[in-house]
Order: C-alpha cells, then sequence, then structure tokens
C-alpha cells in the first residue's frame, strides 16, 4: 500500500530541486476527492515552505463538467499577476455560481455530495476492475484514487488507434503519455461518465479490438 512515508524522500527533493532552481511546482489535483484504497496523500503544497507550489483543484470533476470553476492556492509573490491573468482571459467567474457554490459548501451539502459520489464511483470501480480480471492478458495497474484506469496490453502501440476505432472502443493509448520512447503498451480508461450496465459488454469490446486482430 502507497503511504506518505515511501514518497516522502521523493517529494522533499523535488521541493529542494525547485527551491535551488526557483522554479514553480503546479499539483494539479483535478480528482484527489475520490480514493479507494489507502490514506489519501498530503498534498505538495502542505510542504511547501519556499512558496514554489501552485495548488489547483476544480469544482467540474465532483458536480458537473459545465460547472467551469476551480480554484488556485497560489504562492504570493504569483497573486497580482494571477488576478490581472484572469481579468484579461475572462473578466471575473460568474458571481451568481460562486455564491451557489458557497451555499452548498456552508450548508454542508457539497461534502454529502462527495460521500454519495465516492459510493458511487466505487461501486463502477470495482464492477470495471472485476470485469478487466476476467481477461488474463489484461495487467491492470494498480488504482487508488481517481477515475481512470491503465490496463497494461501486449497488443503493438502503433496499430492501437486504429484498433480502437474499429470496435468503436473509447480508449487512450498508454503511449500518448510518454515523451520518450518506447512507451508502455496500454490504454488508459475513463470510468467516470461510464454506464454501470456496459461496462461487461465495454470490457468484452476492448478485448476484441485488442487481442483478437
Amino acid at each position: 500500500m502507497l503511504s506518505d512515508a515511501k514518497f516522502l524522500p521523493r517529494r522533499l527533493a523535488l521541493m529542494e530541486l525547485a527551491r535551488r532552481r526557483d522554479m514553480l511546482i503546479v499539483e494539479d489535483d483535478y480528482d484527489g476527492e475520490y480514493r479507494f484504497a489507502g490514506r489519501p496523500l498530503e498534498a505538495l503544497k502542505r510542504l511547501d515552505n519556499h512558496q514554489q507550489v501552485a495548488y489547483l483543484g476544480t469544482f467540474s470533476k465532483v458536480l458537473h463538467a459545465s460547472f467551469r470553476m476551480g480554484y488556485i492556492v497560489m504562492p504570493d509573490g504569483l497573486r497580482d499577476a494571477l488576478l490581472q491573468a484572469k481579468f484579461l482571459s475572462d473578466a471575473y467567474s460568474n458571481a451568481l455560481t460562486q455564491r451557489a457554490l458557497g451555499h452548498l459548501i456552508e450548508q454542508g451539502d457539497f461534502a454529502r455530495h462527495l460521500r454519495r459520489m465516492q459510493r458511487r464511483y466505487t461501486g463502477r470501480r470495482n464492477r470495471l476492475l472485476a470485469a478487466l480480471e476476467t481477461v488474463s492478458d489484461f495487467q491492470v495497474m494498480p488504482q487508488m484514487a481517481g477515475l481512470h484506469m491503465a490496463v497494461g496490453i501486449s497488443t503493438d502501440p502503433a496499430s492501437m488507434d486504429a484498433l480502437l476505432e474499429r470496435e468503436q472502443v473509447t480508449a487512450t493509448p498508454l503511449a500518448d503519455f510518454y515523451a520518450q520512447l518506447p512507451p508502455m503498451s496500454g490504454v488508459l480508461l475513463g470510468f467516470g461518465a461510464l454506464a454501470d450496465e456496459s461496462i461487461e459488454d465495454g470490457v468484452s469490446a476492448l478485448a476484441r479490438a485488442l487481442l483478437h486482430d
């Protein structure tokens, strides 16, 4: 099981590197509210003693994709520049939406919504995991948080896009996330908007597309 203690030396080393080189670390915790195993890892921002981390979060993943509202915990020295950039981008966020969100948080409805969605996504994740584990050629990567699951598959990465399109399977090849070659062969599956009743059929289609060319 992953823990803060295991990663703390690497995290501290990263923070020290950022301090020495005067770098800004952008910590994008866009779906960290959903954790399915183990204790949540502390944010890097909690180790930020030298104002080197910008912590980003969003409400779009936990409320609705069209909500389009997030937040940044920014180093103090960049506050004015950020406010100016925000103003030049779209002036300001919708005041009514902000008031509604504030009301949800203050009344406890937001926390209750998170608990309800955590239960729903836990069930969906477990169902997807069970379906994937029925296919012996799928290697499911450890997944403890977030709404995506990585699956290793021996299929040639160069042919993966065409094979997925042929079976009309929506999945992202892991090769898309590599800056250097050779990439790991496999796909990233998102299950946030996946209909529960379609999971088994979807996994079967994935197997047809990538294992029986």
